[in-house]
């Protein structure tokens, strides 16, 4: 249910809630009393919902335009913000309808304060013609619940105050603590920050909202610190790359081997691994794919295994004590391959995701830590046994497991859940996530 309420007049960034304190709430009655009509649709078929169609007909709405707000997508993004969040209006109805994404729109009330409604996927809202109004984005980050059980996603949403996240990562150590990497405006320039955070404690595994009130009342994050600001710590180490040209790091990962005491990134086509403790490269692969590489991960178990995808639509397995060429390299997707994980439990499971919309398990066991299979113990065996396991010496064959296609659209990122090895989860550029299960049969064959 789409939520409303009056502004305050700070001048923090416009994507921020903008609540009074004490929060002033707005009714569905007291819109409709500006005229702003709302409506909840099936935004996944809004081609053939009957009840779009009937609101079409009975007010005579035959025009439509489809715009997607995303960085990637709108020339000018930030300057295109701007226009839209300019008050203005309209000489006739204006109709908004969200079908993927939140964002706010606001409209002045009779006494020239600013009313902001929160809308999401679903929410439809029409504007009668003379209303003062502006659009903008929101800026939340949903805590995701899975109850396996009754195979229902709950979600709660918590407030990102400060600007536009492009980057998101979980403490191991402490399930309440997160960084964002996220871009903010100031004096009419865009800036990278990073910052580490604190989760209230109603959004742990187990507290989350029932989908229905999901976006109810959403909670503020606690500030822990700036990690772009000096001034909250001291910078351990740091080093610069040379070459030609401007070089930008592209993504990077730490080895959970050695200590914690190493590092790879990635810049254009090259991979880079670093020692922090002298902040000296190790080794580098020059042209490790022919476009640019877009992730990385380490093999769990294996410490010198690293995988890596990229531009070039493939996936290559890395032993980086002999770079000259990768271990093993997969050509199955048709577009850009956004990311790749390793299984952390069973590394032979990899998962990787594309701008060709698909998701694929793949089945590396020829470069796992068990190549031969789940090995017992020889003296262990009986007789009849031995000669079992004498038949299972040859390495066992690297498959594709399976592909899914439920997205429609380019997927950003895969990951496997840290409580549940069998558990995966995907998300695409329309903001569907995915969540998935190694199939059964696999999951008994690497077991047993």
């Amino acid at each position: 249910m789409v939520e409303a309420w009056y502004m305050d007049d700070s001048s923090e960034d416009q994507r921020t809630p903008h609540r009074l304190e004490p929060n002033k709430s707005v009714s569905l009655k007291e819109l409709e009393k500006l005229g702003v009509s709302y409506w909840k649709l099936d935004a996944d078929n809004y081609k053939t919902d009957p009840k779009l169609a009937k609101i079409r007909e009975e007010r005579g709405y035959s025009y439509e335009d489809i715009i997607a707000i995303h960085k990637d997508t709108l020339p000018n993004y930030e300057e295109k913000l701007k226009i839209f969040y300019t008050e203005h209006l309209h000489t006739d109805d204006e109709i908004r309808y969200i079908l993927d994404g939140s964002g706010y729109f606001d409209v002045r009330a009779k006494d020239e304060k600013w009313i902001r409604i929160a809308m999401e996927k679903g929410d439809m809202i029409t504007l009668p013609a003379g209303i003062y109004h502006r659009f903008t984005l929101d800026q939340n980050i949903h805590i995701v619940d899975f109850d396996d059980e009754n195979k229902i996603i709950n979600k709660n949403v918590l407030l990102h105050q400060v600007g536009e996240i492009w980057h998101i990562s979980a403490s191991p150590a402490d399930k309440s603590v997160l960084t964002t990497c996220y871009s903010k405006t100031s004096d009419n320039k865009v800036i990278t920050c990073a910052a580490m955070w604190r989760m209230p404690k109603e959004s742990e595994s187990g507290n989350h909202e029932s989908p229905d009130d999901s976006s109810s009342n959403p909670q503020a994050l606690e500030l822990l610190c700036h990690l772009d600001n000096t001034a909250h710590g001291n910078i351990a180490c740091s080093a610069t790359l040379e070459g030609k040209g401007q070089l930008k790091l592209t993504s990077g990962r730490w080895s959970p081997h050695h200590n914690c005491t190493q590092v790879v990134t990635a810049n254009d086509t090259a991979i880079r691994g670093w020692d922090i403790r002298s902040m000296r490269q190790i080794y580098c692969i020059e042209n490790a794919h022919g476009q640019l590489v877009r992730d990385l991960d380490f093999n769990p178990n294996k410490q010198y295994y690293l995988a890596s995808c990229g531009d070039d639509c493939k996936v290559k397995f890395w032993d980086v004590r002999n770079i000259n060429e990768p271990v093993k390299s997969l050509e199955e997707h048709s577009h850009w391959v956004w990311s790749v994980r390793y299984n952390n439990s069973h590394d032979q499971l990899v998962l990787t995701g594309s701008s060709d919309s698909r998701v694929i398990l793949s089945n590396m066991v020829s470069i796992s830590s068990e190549p031969f299979g789940h090995l017992v113990d020889e003296d262990e065996l009986s007789d009849q046994e031995d000669n079992h396991q004498d038949k299972r010496k040859e390495p066992l064959q690297d498959s594709i497991i399976a592909t899914y296609e439920e997205h429609e659209d380019s997927v950003y990122a895969v990951e496997w859940s840290s409580a549940d090895p069998w558990l995966f989860a995907s998300l695409s550029y329309d903001g569907r996530l995915v969540i998935n299960r190694v199939p059964r049969a696999l999951k008994y064959q690497i077991l047993l």
